[in-house]
């Protein structure tokens, strides 16, 4: 190629230089240098061209990866001046277009090709970059399918490759020949384009791979009775799981973000959003108690767990949460709590009543004991007989007249309730007013100033006493 331009040039400057009765060699010698240094410059002036749309490519922030393999393949088809350009994946010896920029219709993105069909197949072998400029005159390659029945003349092609395997090729072709075969800074801009659509290949294979965990991971989450939740590095909430959202009866149509913070009880929120929002800060594990509202308006206290998130890197990803409902537990506590009370009660007023001798004085020990104990206002102890129940005893209260020796058998409905005490059972009254006013006792009942009241029966031998 290089001789017959030579031969081509030497004529021209002859038939110039002619007339002029100028040295022909030594004018041939100068327009060939000076030929050859005009093409140098402008190789080097399409490379930096090149470099810049290059730059323009890795300095673009694409919505999607359509439209970056559009912009690099209408690029490339620019620099190169070919008509075709495709992004292909091999998989199994299968070649698959992933995106093409072609005036041939027949080319569409999935179609499929036996790799060894295809002039990516030594691309693909040889692991580098391969260009024919005029396909035509290989005697290997006239024979090859795609020149067969596309008549492509012009390639050049390059492997894909991620973490050192090729996962596919960019490459350019057309059906005109070129010119002039391709110069090494085109082969350096078709590897440094495929570099950077590998680095997006990898983005978007990450991407996929932690949306297809996180979408195992909700399934996984949905389909689980315990309360669970998800949020980013920020501390926003993005996700609760189905028994999160029965528990509260929320859906995951309004603000995802709000749904915690508007259901926490207003007396908590403070003190549980400090603690959580120090965990985030300092990426570590965290366990609240705080009352939830759930679906039926009632507050339950949740015990919450929240664990940190990292990448294979060890980027902050977020966190993971459990939450478990403790009322149920809270109150089992608080009747086990109660019962250790009633027996230590039990014990430290047998051991004060052993020490007396007297039985008012076995009154006022046990009035006195069980008043500090339970920590209420007044200890009344009543004596029935017939159909008289009077105060014998009582302890100190504030503000508050004497009542001993007071006729009260129906101030406190201890008529109405006699059967149940006989039985041994233990009365709560939570609203003294109201439960004078359920009994019609109202004028028929001295004022005691009571609010409340817990009255437990006392039995000496068997019988109420």
């Amino acid at each position: 190629m290089l001789q017959k331009l030579l031969t081509i040039l030497q004529s021209k400057i002859r038939a110039f230089l002619k007339p002029l009765n100028i040295s022909s060699s030594a004018r041939l010698q100068e327009s060939v240098n000076t030929s050859t240094e005009k093409a140098r410059d402008r190789d080097w002036q399409n490379f930096s061209l090149s470099l810049k749309s290059l730059h323009r490519l890795h300095t673009t922030n694409y919505n999607n990866f359509e439209e970056l393999f559009t912009d690099y393949l209408q690029t490339g088809c620019q620099i190169f001046q070919l008509e075709t350009g495709i992004i292909s994946k091999v998989i199994d010896n299968i070649y698959i277009i992933d995106s093409v920029n072609s005036n041939l219709e027949f080319l569409k993105p999935k179609l499929e090709f036996i790799l060894e069909d295809t002039y990516c197949q030594e691309v693909v072998k040889l692991k580098k970059t391969i260009a024919y400029s005029n396909v035509g005159k290989m005697d290997n390659m006239k024979q090859h399918p795609v020149y067969q029945n596309l008549k492509l003349e012009s390639y050049i092609g390059t492997p894909i490759s991620i973490d050192g395997k090729v996962y596919g090729t960019l490459n350019f072709s057309s059906t005109k020949i070129r010119n002039k075969d391709f110069t090494i800074q085109e082969k350096e801009v078709i590897e440094l384009m495929a570099q950077g659509i590998s680095k997006y290949i990898v983005i978007a294979q990450k991407e996929r791979s932690l949306q297809e965990s996180e979408a195992r991971f909700q399934t996984i989450a949905n389909s689980t009775p315990i309360m669970i939740w998800m949020a980013d590095s920020t501390g926003k909430y993005t996700f609760f799981n189905a028994a999160w959202l029965k528990f509260t009866g929320n859906s995951l149509e309004g603000k995802i973000a709000d749904l915690w913070k508007n259901g926490v009880h207003p007396e908590d929120r403070n003190y549980s959003l400090d603690l959580y929002l120090n965990a985030i800060k300092n990426r570590q594990f965290f366990e609240i108690e705080y009352r939830l509202r759930s679906k039926d308006g009632e507050y339950r206290w949740i015990l919450d767990k929240g664990m940190p998130r990292f990448s294979l890197e060890r980027e902050f990803l977020g966190y993971v949460g459990t939450c478990i409902d403790l009322t149920d537990r809270r109150k089992s506590l608080a009747s086990l709590e109660k019962q250790h009370r009633r027996s230590q009660l039990f014990n430290i007023v047998a051991s004060k009543i052993r020490k007396c001798l007297k039985l008012k004085e076995i009154l006022a020990t046990a009035a006195t004991e069980i008043k500090e104990l339970l920590e209420v206002d007044r200890v009344l102890i009543i004596r029935l007989l017939n159909e008289s129940a009077t105060i014998v005893e009582e302890t100190d209260c504030i503000n508050c007249s004497s009542l001993k020796g007071k006729e009260i058998f129906n101030v406190l409905g201890i008529n109405d309730y006699l059967p149940e005490y006989r039985d041994g059972k233990t009365k709560i009254i939570n609203d003294f007013n109201r439960e004078i006013a359920n009994l019609n006792l109202q004028g028929k009942t001295v004022d005691l100033g009571i609010k409340s009241a817990l009255i437990a029966p006392i039995f000496t031998k068997e019988k109420l006493w």
